[in-house]
């Protein structure tokens, strides 16, 4: 079974974070995902300068939300859709981020999954103060796999090819779900993929050095980069959509053909909701 998951938008605003999740329950994903970290920094001059109407609506790009009171908001208003916490750092006090995932699992049985950044000591730690029987996926996010497969662990590689996804979660013996986090640049005029990776706000994300592990193009592109990361083993894929960051007067039309993508993809894998 396949899951096909969304990034949501990670700016404490919200209207965007609510509206994130209804608009992904409704437009076919099985999960929306909530990252701890934009995952680069964003100047502010830039920002406003390439941002468009997102700039507008979060003036400052570095006013970010709680990501884990974001999914429990999401879990709440959405009805089936599967909500996920990428690249939570469960920090230095064990006790307490157990304490979180036990409540997560509270707020929404079988619906959570956390996906964990930190140190391979941070992660274990966590695992030993979690209670047994709690309904919630736990999953190590980017860095090796090892630990996940010691823990008993789903693991989340980012923007890797398929090939070497399956492959280094097969090597360090992952036996739970094999996920990847996909940045994705797409849009059905090739015309505006090109002038969005060209656009100094989206270059920042560093979209060139990841190679093969961002899809730009079309939709039919990226249908067949699912296709190959579901041949590869690959049953989660978390779909991150950039071209905003290049392309902001196109936020609609890159949303239509990641919407596109995602229903095609669930109808050919039959994805489970």
């Amino acid at each position: 079974m396949v899951e096909i998951g969304i990034s949501g938008p990670p700016f404490r605003a919200s209207p965007i974070a609510v509206g994130a999740a209804l608009a992904a329950e409704a437009e076919g994903a099985h999960a929306i995902w909530y990252a701890d970290t934009l995952g680069v920094e964003l100047p502010a001059d830039a920002w406003q300068a390439g941002g468009g109407p997102m700039a507008r609506v979060v003036p400052d790009p570095t006013d970010l939300g709680d990501p884990t009171v974001t999914a429990v908001v999401a879990a709440l208003v959405a009805r089936r859709l599967r909500v996920g916490l990428l690249g939570w750092n469960p920090g230095g006090n064990a006790a307490r981020a157990a304490r979180t995932v036990a409540s997560l699992a509270d707020v929404a049985p079988g619906r959570f999954t956390v996906a964990c950044a930190g140190t391979d000591d941070e992660l274990t730690a966590l695992a030993a103060e979690l209670r047994d029987a709690l309904d919630i996926e736990l999953a190590r996010y980017a860095g090796a796999p090892d630990v996940a497969a010691r823990l008993g662990w789903g693991w989340i590689a980012v923007a890797q090819s398929p090939t070497a996804t399956a492959k280094l979660a097969t090597d360090a013996g992952v036996t739970e779900t094999v996920g990847v986090h996909v940045p994705v640049v797409v849009h059905a005029d090739p015309g505006v993929v090109r002038d969005a990776l060209a656009a100094p706000l989206l270059r920042t994300f560093g979209v060139e050095a990841l190679g093969d592990g961002v899809v730009a193009g079309s939709p039919d592109s990226l249908d067949q980069a699912i296709d190959e990361y579901v041949a590869a083993g690959v049953t989660r894929i978390i779909l991150e959509n950039l071209l905003p960051f290049g392309a902001p007067t196109e936020l609609e039309g890159s949303q239509v053909a990641l919407r596109t993508s995602v229903r095609r993809a669930r109808l050919r894998h039959r994805a489970v909701s």
